[in-house]
């Protein structure tokens, strides 16, 4: 058998090296508007995986996004993750840790791509944007949806989400939303004057819009409606805000439950049915219900 010679041995070496330093710099500049780590990507191809050979794609969306919200539970909590920068230049994915909007975000978003068969992690980073972002543009801190109210309203604009609070006897909010704008100090980007400006006038827009919610007492006699995957936003009596929780319903048997990111115990299941949870917070009034499309 003749020996293959150390020379090409070294040649094929150097060819790979340069084919490898390329690829490299390719991929620092395609992934230059994201930040994430490689468990993250290791995360999202191992459930993209799963849900194309269990063949997720053939459900409902509400079911895709039980299914894949499932898939993060135990996964701890992790607060102000997209408070990385002021300049909010990038798109920062956090799989390993989550609250409950980073939680509720990227599950649509991975979601949409099993329900769309676009199951590359580019792919999530557009879906991802779309979702978090005004009209799905990533323009800087004011083009991200900071109140709850203004991302329903952005993405029923955009035909992405559907509010079936009024289908359920909901009620009108009357409330003057202005928390950012009022606790100036917990926001770094509000710091600049031009940014704040931004900030008050979406509250402008946001104070002039209608906004229905279900009183917690109600859902009882409305839950049957709700679907699992319906996205399950907690309506606050805190003075400015609009809403201080959101995650997903979630039927077990015939008990409505909620699947959320929790800052005591991470992405879990309620032990209780979604009403007697509420029940526990004084300062909870109600739920927004809405349903991705």
């Amino acid at each position: 058998m003749n020996e293959y010679p150390f020379s090409k041995i070294l040649k094929t070496f150097y060819t790979f090296c340069l084919t490898l330093s390329f690829m490299i710099c390719l991929s620092v500049q395609s992934f230059a508007q994201y930040k994430c780590s490689a468990q993250d990507s290791l995360i999202f191809n191992k459930l993209m995986q799963k849900a194309e050979k269990l063949q997720w794609k053939q459900f409902s969306i509400g079911k895709i996004i039980t299914l894949t919200g499932e898939q993060f539970i135990q996964t701890p909590y992790v607060a102000s993750t997209l408070n990385q920068s002021d300049q909010e230049s990038d798109l920062i994915i956090n799989l390993t840790g989550l609250d409950c909007t980073t939680y509720v975000e990227q599950v649509l978003a991975m979601a949409q791509c099993i329900k769309n068969n676009q199951t590359h992690f580019g792919d999530f980073t557009k879906a991802l944007t779309s979702i978090r972002y005004r009209d799905g543009k990533q323009q800087g801190y004011l083009s991200r949806l900071h109140y709850f109210t203004d991302w329903i309203y952005d993405h029923q604009k955009r035909g992405m989400i559907e509010d079936i609070t009024p289908q359920l006897d909901g009620l009108q909010m009357d409330k003057n939303i202005n928390f950012m704008s009022t606790h100036r100090k917990s926001y770094a980007p509000l710091a600049d004057a031009e940014i704040f400006k931004g900030i008050q006038e979406i509250e402008r827009q946001i104070n002039q819009r209608q906004q229905c919610y279900l009183p917690k007492t109600e859902i009882p006699k409305h839950q049957a409606q709700i679907q699992d995957g319906d996205l399950i936003t907690l309506v606050t009596t805190i003075k400015g805000l609009d809403v201080s929780h959101v995650g997903f319903a979630h039927w077990m048997g015939d008990e409505l439950h909620f699947m959320h990111a929790s800052s005591k115990h991470g992405v879990m299941i309620t032990s209780v049915p979604l009403v007697d949870y509420l029940m526990k917070f004084k300062s909870n009034k109600g739920v927004i219900v809405l349903r991705a499309l």
